[in-house]
């Protein structure tokens, strides 16, 4: 698990739910920002080696959504459930 390794501060930006998740956001190397706007996701970015999306994310059409974009705008490498 990234978490685990002692290289990695894991951030994560959105939402969350479940046993797992309250698990995760526990780990002393997670910090959980909850939901942050555009502009607080792009800052938080600047600070990341790399994007995670770890669910299949889907506009509805198909297309990238916030996250992705994010990521991608500051040329991070993406990572991302298909």
């Amino acid at each position: 698990m990234l978490a685990g390794h002692p290289q990695i501060q894991l951030h994560i930006a959105g939402i969350g739910r479940g046993k797992d998740f309250e698990k995760l956001i526990n780990n002393n190397r997670v910090r959980f920002h909850n939901k942050l706007s555009a502009e607080q996701l792009k800052q938080l970015s600047l600070k990341c080696d790399a994007g995670v999306i770890p669910f299949k994310e889907s506009n509805g059409l198909g297309s990238l959504t916030s996250g992705a974009k994010a990521y991608l705008s500051e040329e991070l490498p993406l990572l991302r459930k298909h």
